[in-house]
């Protein structure tokens, strides 16, 4: 399965070459500032392991982190530089980066910067590059569809919809080693861990007619 996705696909190589490398957790933390799906994925690894270890799995969860703080971003930040800084930071070219997931308006203010607008399909190409990141990452072709809605601020059946679009199943019930709920950063109440998984062959859902 992990080959229906390539990562060389999803993270072109001079986007790989313009990744920021961190030496040390510190800066780490203070300057990529990831998000808890990220940092939580980096503790449960170590950094100074993927750091001496696993270098290519450090730089595809900075990718990983990067996006999802872009879907973050509203819409009026995706022209805002120093949103754009905070949010893509030590990326080496930002505008390569930002027009995979956005179109490039025409420059007609006097100012000459570049602007930014977000239609719906790529919206959705930002969000299932996060999804498929996220099977990568995780082992298995498989990832907490649950802690990702969260962590999007996507409602669980929109998130679903998502991963179902990719070909992957759904399953209700955590496998073993696995949290069988999640708990929002912010708080509230713990909700039923649900988990996306991409297996070949791959299964998509049926396209709806509609009422005649």
């Amino acid at each position: 399965p992990e080959d229906i996705y390539p990562l060389d696909l999803l993270i072109p190589e001079d986007i790989w070459m313009g990744l920021p490398a961190f030496e040390d957790e510190t800066a780490f933390r203070e300057l990529a500032q990831p998000v808890p799906f990220v940092a939580t994925r980096v503790q449960q690894a170590g950094f100074s392991r993927l750091l001496r270890e696993d270098r290519d799995r450090l730089f595809r969860l900075t990718y990983l982190n990067i996006l999802i703080k872009l879907h973050q971003l509203k819409e009026a930040q995706w022209n805002s530089a120093q949103a754009i800084r905070q949010a893509c930071y030590g990326v080496a070219d930002t505008h390569r980066l930002l027009t995979q997931f956005s179109e490039e308006l025409v420059m007609d203010g006097a100012d000459g910067k570049r602007r930014y607008k977000r239609p719906q399909l790529l919206k959705d190409r930002l969000v299932s590059y996060i999804c498929v990141l996220a099977l990568h990452l995780d082992g298995g072709m498989r990832t907490n569809l649950t802690e990702m809605a969260l962590e999007l601020s996507l409602p669980l059946a929109r998130m679903t919809q998502y991963f179902r679009a990719l070909g992957c199943s759904i399953d209700a019930r955590a496998g073993a080693g696995e949290p069988k709920t999640v708990t929002s950063a912010k708080g509230g109440r713990a909700l039923q861990a649900k988990y996306a998984r991409l297996t070949a062959p791959l299964t998509f859902p049926k396209p709806s007619l509609g009422k005649r």
